[in-house]
């Protein structure tokens, strides 16, 4: 399966070819509706505050995530070791 990044069509990106990219989608929760598009920060952050999973995977690790303001929304970022 091949996933290409909007901003990058006319580039030619091919994430099965990036790993860097690739990387990311892992850490998505999972979609209760499989149309619905996870990539805009509103939700997101919603997701990322129904649960306190990713709070403690934070506090655990804080080398490896941190927090990003992105549209004026807080979201918690991860950063592989």
């Amino acid at each position: 399966m091949s996933f290409v990044l909007k901003d990058s069509i006319s580039k030619g990106m091919d994430l099965a070819n990036e790993p860097l990219h690739i990387e990311c989608f892992p850490h998505f929760p999972p979609l209760a509706v499989q149309h619905t598009n996870p990539t805009n920060y509103q939700w997101i952050f919603d997701k990322q505050n129904e649960t306190n999973k990713l709070v403690l995977q934070q506090q655990k690790f804080p080398d490896r995530y941190f927090n990003k303001i992105l549209d004026d929304k807080e979201i918690i970022c991860f950063r592989a070791p």
